[in-house]
């Protein structure tokens, strides 16, 4: 009897998966926001040595570093492209270019839901709560003090990494390693809360996925494919690799 209704419960999960796991991280980060933000913050707040060296990596989560990364790479296969003199080489970098491309336009979108979202919510971050013991919100406001949900440094590093794995999965493992290190970064330098960096990654991948299938919807995969990969292809070969 239990089994079947866990059954029913998997099923109903599956079948509206997208809503169930919305609804899932709002009540994680309503929890954490009431019970356990504000002791993981203190927590790392007694930890200067700690916070001293995650300090010195969390940069690398900023978003105008991985939009140029994206533009750049975009760019450049662009014009290779353009300088190419056969049609497969043309042909290849023209797939590079809308791949990176895909990215660009994934950290852009995402970073735009998250500023919209960080001044229409207004919430105070960590520094104002050890500063003058404020933790709440303060809606509709330009004040950066006051703009830590949802992390915006989570966004960009897990839309960054969330594009990459759909466009060279081959080193899926590394590109998770480094979206859980910048994110959990945020917290350790009391720049965001918990919550914080659950919902920005949350809102990063869901429209890393959105874009995906936009970039994807005429039959063209955002995946790149090197020759070292050929071995590797079991689910059909891209247009840009030749047997």
């Amino acid at each position: 009897m239990q089994m079947t209704k866990l059954k029913k419960l998997y099923r109903f999960y599956l079948k509206n998966f997208r809503y169930a796991n919305f609804f899932m991280v709002c009540l994680f980060c309503a929890l954490s926001v009431a019970f356990f933000d504000k002791r993981i913050a203190f927590y790392f707040k007694s930890q200067p040595e700690l916070e001293a060296l995650f300090a010195k990596i969390t940069v690398v989560a900023k978003v105008y570093i991985w939009i140029a990364l994206s533009g750049g790479a975009c760019l450049f296969c662009t014009m290779m492209a353009g300088l190419s003199l056969s049609p497969d080489n043309y042909e290849k970098y023209t797939n590079y270019a809308r791949s990176f491309m895909f990215m660009l336009v994934s950290i852009f979108s995402s970073a735009l839901v998250i500023g919209v979202l960080k001044s229409a919510i207004g919430r105070a971050r960590p520094l104002l709560l050890f500063s003058a013991n404020i933790y709440g919100i303060s809606p509709f406001t330009i004040d950066n003090s006051y703009m830590s949900f949802p992390s915006g440094h989570a966004q960009s590093i897990c839309a960054a990494m969330t594009a990459l794995f759909f466009i060279y999965p081959r080193y899926d493992f590394l590109y998770v390693l480094i979206a859980l290190l910048l994110t959990f970064s945020r917290i350790v330098t009391s720049n965001h809360y918990l919550s914080d960096i659950v919902m920005g990654a949350y809102i990063a991948v869901i429209t890393t996925i959105a874009v995906k299938n936009y970039f994807e919807k005429d039959g063209h995969s955002v995946r790149i494919y090197l020759k070292r990969d050929k071995k590797l292809v079991a689910d059909g070969v891209n247009p840009s690799v030749k047997k």
